[in-house]
């Protein structure tokens, strides 16, 4: 675990602290601009939830649907367009008990705003290390999923939620699962 946060994780960890001290361009000449209207542009990661949808086959075994985390997340709000970009990466316990990490770029809408509330869906590709065996060997498995985010403005505390269908590999099978992850923006 402590070689796969040295090669993998400290590094894209480091860009995304350095990223958020900077303003990078975007395609076509349009400025990026960080978002720090109520709260800074990055956010802590912590644990996740998970609800799988089919039972493990071929074991005795239940899935692990409270993941124990820890990441990292930068959002970048295009002009007053409403888009918004984020960075995402971390490490987790998965759905079948093994450590493992991901990394993703989100690109969601702002669907709905009050005074204390905030909504954006859109979708993000990811980058998933992780067993998809109890006891497994691990796999690198890229996804584009759906993302949902709620936050609460007063706090910074919100939910980002997704949609990962069932899908086989030659390495395992997994079943469809909706997956919620706290996050926390100080």
């Amino acid at each position: 675990m402590v070689g796969l946060f040295k090669a993998v994780l400290l590094p894209l960890l480091l860009s995304f602290s350095l990223a958020a001290q900077a303003t990078p361009d975007t395609p076509a000449g349009e400025e990026l601009h960080w978002d720090l209207s109520n709260r800074p542009a990055v956010a802590i990661l912590l644990p996740g939830m998970s609800h799988h949808f089919q039972a493990p086959q071929n074991t005795n075994r239940q899935w692990n649907e409270t993941h124990a985390g820890l990441g990292l997340e930068t959002r970048a709000k295009w002009n007053d367009s409403g888009w918004y970009f984020k960075k995402a990466a971390g490490v987790m316990r998965d759905s079948v008990e093994s450590w493992g990490a991901y990394a993703g770029a989100v690109w969601q809408k702002r669907v709905f705003e009050s005074a204390s509330w905030t909504v954006d869906a859109g979708g993000g590709l990811f980058l998933f290390y992780r067993a998809l065996h109890f006891d497994g060997e691990h796999l690198w498995l890229p996804g584009a999923l759906p993302v949902v985010s709620v936050e609460y403005k007063n706090t910074g505390t919100g939910l980002n939620m997704l949609y990962v269908p069932q899908f086989k590999t030659n390495g395992g099978e997994m079943p469809a699962v909706i997956f919620a992850q706290l996050t926390q923006r100080f």
